[in-house]
């Protein structure tokens, strides 16, 4: 191939290159001015260069940046309904479930349960708690369920009575996640009330008799306490059901402790189910009028 052969191939090739290169800049930046111009050229390619980046970097954002992916991820959550929540702290964070009224609007108080689950719902998936007592009883009715509902989950396996005591961390933690409820819904701090069953029924007690302005009222199922708390728990509306075949030691804890307060001058509801043992809570939340009591209940009311 002679010289000039070699330089006529070099120029259609750098030429071939050029062109290549403006139709890219053209359909980014619209079409050059001059081909004999080399600035516009580097001003060109250089807008393509930003172009790209950009374009990249919004398609990143969107697509994966995991704050935005979150923002928008968000719109898809339910607004009502169970709704699974964490609860952030120091040294960890705690998953846990909460139920909203389908007809909440956040217009108008409305009326607050904290449940309190049984020793084999403890763990820290955050949902096994929400899956039997209460929350199964209102899956039964959920579009006319009316209370706000808390469902915190134990993370400590202790002694059955301890793990819902208040000052414990799971107590702290239940209290804290109501006060985290209270603070994002619009709930009627008149009107908030505390049930719990076996260990949450022991709970129950205890944290009723650490906090008796905060409920309302109180509904212990198969779960008693030391008469001890009884002047925390006098004033506090409660009505106890326990099944008349529970194990011996529960049955009669209770008992004692529903005659102490009367004694003192309290005003608790006593029922037992004749031939029921432990499982007692699937009678007492698929009861309507456990629901209808709790709703005549109100720190407004209590002497």
């Amino acid at each position: 191939m002679t010289l000039s052969q070699v330089n006529s191939r070099r120029r259609k090739m750098q030429s071939r290159g050029r062109s290549i290169n403006d139709r890219v800049t053209e359909q980014a930046t619209g079409p050059i001015q001059s081909d004999s111009s080399e600035g516009v050229r580097m001003v060109n390619r250089t807008n393509v260069v930003l172009v790209l980046f950009f374009t990249s970097t919004f398609a990143y954002a969107v697509l994966g940046h995991p704050l935005l992916a979150n923002a928008l991820a968000d719109d898809d959550k339910p607004t009502t309904g169970f709704i699974n929540r964490v609860h952030r702290q120091a040294d960890r964070d705690s998953k846990y479930v909460i139920f909203i009224p389908h007809d909440y609007d956040g217009k108008k108080p409305t009326p607050t349960i904290l449940f309190l689950h049984g020793y084999s719902q403890s763990g820290t998936d955050g949902l096994v708690q929400a899956e039997r007592g209460l929350a199964a009883a209102i899956r039964k009715r959920e579009r006319s369920f009316p209370f706000i509902v808390v469902f915190p989950q134990a993370h400590l396996r202790t002694e059955v009575a301890d793990s819902w005591r208040a000052g414990s961390p799971d107590g702290k933690r239940a209290i804290a996640m109501l006060d985290e409820v209270r603070r994002d819904f619009r709930v009627d701090v008149d009107r908030v009330y505390l049930t719990g069953y076996s260990m949450g029924g022991h709970g129950t007690f205890s944290l009723a008799a650490a906090h008796p302005s905060r409920f309302a009222a109180i509904v212990p199922i198969c779960g008693g306490a030391s008469t001890s708390l009884v002047p925390q728990l006098r004033n506090v509306p409660c009505w106890c059901f326990v099944g008349d075949a529970e194990a011996p030691n529960t049955l009669t804890t209770i008992r004692i402790l529903m005659k102490a307060i009367k004694d003192a001058g309290g005003r608790p509801i006593h029922h037992e189910y004749p031939g029921v043992g432990h499982h007692c809570f699937d009678q007492t939340y698929e009861n309507p009028d456990v629901y209808e009591w709790l709703l005549t209940q109100s720190t407004r009311n209590r002497k």
